[in-house]
């Protein structure tokens, strides 16, 4: 102002204090307030319902091993085809009675067989990846699904995923007498057997055991079985059924053995004990 020579504005000015001197509202907010009312026991317990309290049972389990088969079986020096059931599309299959087994088709489902091939049963299954199927003991049909990673098991027919596996894909099952999951230690490897006439890799599919405690083996590209005894040592081939492409294995109550043809579609039974 003192280096001005504009004296108008000066003269004009008018003071604005009073206009500020008001300040903004101050907001004060009020939380709402939960305020209960006063409801009778039975009234609540009607509206929301109630929690059983905590029970607790003890079943008594027993195991009752297996009785030991002291009767000594030995190999056939000619095992015989008893019986062909064409399936259609088999990769593996299980006993479920003396008289039907279960087959697994992928695509197809799962189906049930008589002895005499007559289709009892068809399972669909949760994807076109089912890999392995077995019996547990309550006769249980149960299967693996590469698709969801998980074991699903089927009774009275309803459908129920019993596990999912993380990182890695279930491909083969197996049930215990006890009913119980697998573990142990490492015993041996099998690598095949030399042989002048099976001179493809050995490359092992189903696998199984009998009443012996022998060891059954499908190699499919040199279209036999092997068996081998309970440490690993080589017994025999079966060699003379005319198997095409042999993958699943079971063997039955009786020391049947039944073999899946994977291009064939058909399920071999066959006898090659005494």
């Amino acid at each position: 102002m003192e280096e001005s020579n504009e004296v108008s504005s000066i003269i004009q000015y008018s003071s604005k204090n009073e206009e500020f001197r008001k300040l903004p509202p101050k907001v004060h907010v009020s939380v709402p307030k939960f305020i209960p009312k006063q409801t009778e026991r039975e009234e609540f317990c009607r509206l929301i319902g109630k929690l059983t309290p905590l029970s607790t049972t003890l079943e008594e389990k027993v195991f009752t091993a297996k009785e030991l088969n002291t009767s000594v079986r030995e190999l056939l020096d000619e095992p015989e085809v008893l019986n062909t059931i064409n399936t259609g599309h088999s990769v593996s299959v299980t006993c479920f009675t003396e008289e039907q087994i279960w087959t697994n088709e992928q695509i197809a489902g799962i189906k049930c067989f008589n002895i005499q091939g007559v289709l009892q049963k068809t399972i669909q299954t949760k994807s076109w990846e089912t890999w392995d199927i077995a019996v547990d003991t309550t006769g249980a049909l149960l299967y693996c699904d590469v698709e969801t990673r998980s074991v699903y098991k089927v009774k009275n027919d309803q459908t129920e995923k019993i596990i999912t596996l993380q990182g890695w894909n279930p491909i083969n099952l197996c049930v215990t007498s006890s009913g119980d999951l697998l573990a142990g230690k490492f015993r041996f490897k099998y690598t095949g057997h030399p042989s002048p006439t099976k001179n493809k890799p050995f490359t092992p599919r189903g696998i199984t055991t009998d009443s012996q405690g022998r060891i059954l083996t499908a190699d499919k590209d040199n279209l036999c079985i092997h068996i081998i005894d309970a440490h690993g040592q080589f017994l025999r081939y079966i060699d003379n059924c005319d198997l095409k492409n042999p993958l699943g294995l079971c063997v039955d109550n009786n020391d049947s053995l039944f073999v899946c043809e994977e291009n064939k579609g058909n399920v071999k039974k066959i006898r090659y004990l005494t």
